[in-house]
């Protein structure tokens, strides 16, 4: 892999080379899924949603782009909120990881704190992987969810600025 296309934004990358890899990343996706992108959340990247520096180049192609953020917070130091509200980003925050442990029982605990976040708090955003074991628990839970929460994109639940 040649170091514009690593899977990664560092940052040690320079403003422009994480311009560069970010629009290298979305024009790499097939047309009939990037014309419904309408945000981006990170994946890893503990180190870069804690850098400032890092942080304001990409809510700044993020805000040219009319894209939303939405922060994993795989880092207590996440600075994602904070830069998305100065460079006037839509930005949300993910409340419960799904499936740090890939298998039903515990991925059904996880759910359980989600329905109760949502439950006090009028909503709640949950961020997980393309695992079997998540998508058998979550078809039994979005049913059971009938008359009591609705699920919805995550696009509804982002602070427009």
């Amino acid at each position: 892999m040649t170091a514009s296309l690593e899977p990664y934004l560092r940052v040690s990358d320079s403003p422009e080379k994480i311009r560069r890899a970010l629009a290298q990343r979305l024009a790499k996706l097939p047309p009939e899924i990037s014309k419904h992108i309408q945000g981006l959340s990170n994946h890893q990247g503990s180190r870069f949603s804690a850098s400032h520096k890092a942080m304001t180049v990409l809510m700044n192609e993020l805000k040219k782009r009319k894209l939303f953020y939405v922060d994993s917070r795989t880092t207590a130091q996440t600075v994602a909120d904070s830069v998305a509200a100065e460079q006037g980003v839509a930005f949300a925050r993910r409340h419960v990881f799904l499936d740090n442990v890939a298998e039903v029982p515990a991925i059904t605990v996880q759910l359980k704190e989600l329905t109760e976040l949502a439950l006090q708090q009028g909503f709640a955003i949950a961020i997980g992987h393309p695992y079997p074991q998540t998508a058998s628990a979550l078809a039994v839970w979005i049913r059971k969810q009938k008359g009591i929460l609705q699920v919805v994109p995550v696009h509804h639940l982002v602070n427009t600025p």
